[in-house]
């Protein structure tokens, strides 16, 4: 009766360090997403800045949207 006890508590423990693991992976990519946005958005800016024509500025923000796709398809 005790081993069937301290083995469930031992997969308890086990999924206890499981799901901290899951938490902490799901943090950290959402870290790296942010990251990888801030920089997407600081591009637009740059680039949005000498592009006078509505246009390319079109093109440059559009370009910028395909990669914000393809990283949240990915994540």
């Amino acid at each position: 009766m005790a081993s069937s006890s301290s083995g469930r508590s031992e997969f308890k423990e086990a999924l206890r360090y499981l799901w901290h693991i899951l938490v902490t992976a799901a943090l950290f990519s959402f870290l790296i997403l942010a990251a990888v946005g801030i920089e997407i958005l600081l591009g637009i800016i740059r680039e949005s800045r000498y592009a006078s024509d509505f246009l390319l500025q079109t093109l440059v923000i559009g370009k910028y949207a395909i990669l914000i796709i393809d990283l949240g398809l990915l994540a």
